[in-house]
């Protein structure tokens, strides 16, 4: 309420409309933070990446490449129960940004939904 002053000596209360409130949206969350033991999962995801490349053909440049959805298809199998209903795709991509840093891995967007991951080899000499 805020009150003006008509000049007459006489005193008006004005009221100020109340602000448009937004619709209250229940939003699904996870309640509880989910355990995981990364280093489990970038081992077991390294893993399956090194199989997913030796699967497919070294192209001219000398580089592997695999998708990330393949990856990802072959991982609940070397995973034990309760890595595999804690590690999400959120997840594994995190840990995949972490081992292209590690071995020096390239992540490129091949489309809207699909991630290539290749790699140059290292040859021995």
């Amino acid at each position: 309420v805020s009150t003006q002053s008509t000049g007459r000596g006489e005193v008006l209360d004005v009221l100020v409309e109340a602000p448009v409130r937004a619709q209250k949206i229940d939003i699904n969350y996870e309640k509880v933070a989910k355990k995981i033991d990364v280093k489990v999962l970038k081992e077991n995801l390294w893993k399956e990446v090194r199989e997913s490349f030796d699967k497919t053909s070294q192209s001219r440049k000398g580089r592997v490449e695999t998708s990330f959805a393949s990856v990802l298809q072959g991982l609940p199998k070397k995973l034990d129960t309760p890595t595999q209903n804690a590690a999400s795709v959120p997840f594994c991509f995190i840990c995949l940004l972490h081992l292209a840093n590690e071995h020096n891995l390239s992540i490129t967007q091949s489309s809207l939904s699909e991630v290539q991951i290749s790699w140059k080899k290292q040859t021995s000499i």
